[in-house]
């Protein structure tokens, strides 16, 4: 394995791990009230099987960075010119903008109706893809509509 894959096994390692962590906390402060309140139990409530999926990843994302880190990776010389050429291109710009737009929505899901906020994901999905039209944004106010009629008629869920 050449030592450029090797830093990027490591740096990816790096990432996991990191995604585990933040789920397991996102996980405790969601279910802890829950439990204090006697919602639900210790065996039972609903970030046990986040926190069980990130410990798994954290244990398979270990021996990965054991690895690469022996294969000679290291963090120090990850950006090269051909990765910094990797981070300029077309597909990792927009792997970065669909990840900004789900942290946006994620944001603005409480702060505006359920219709309103999913049509403007969608919206901005497409216009991110190159393929927004007036077809389209008919398409993403019907699915928005379908879906909050679906699951206050069918699932009895109340959605903001």
């Amino acid at each position: 394995m050449d030592r450029q894959k090797a830093n990027f096994q490591l740096a990816f390692g790096i990432i996991l791990v990191l995604i585990a962590v933040v789920t397991v906390a996102e996980s405790l402060r969601f279910s802890l009230p829950m439990i204090r309140r006697g919602v639900a139990s210790m065996y039972d409530f609903p970030g046990l099987v986040p926190i069980v999926a990130s410990v798994i990843l954290s244990a398979l994302a270990a021996p990965f960075m054991v690895m690469a880190a022996k294969q000679g990776g290291s963090l120090q010389n990850l950006f090269s010119k051909e990765s910094k050429a990797l981070l300029a291109s077309d597909e990792t710009r927009i792997v970065c903008l669909v990840f900004g737009l789900l942290i946006a929505y994620r944001t603005i899901f409480n702060l505006i109706p359920y219709v309103l906020s999913t049509t403007a994901f969608l919206l901005m999905f497409y216009l991110a893809l190159g393929v927004l039209s007036v077809r389209t944004g008919l398409l993403a106010a019907a699915v928005s509509g379908m879906f909050f009629v679906l699951f206050q008629l069918v699932f009895k869920i109340s959605l903001p």
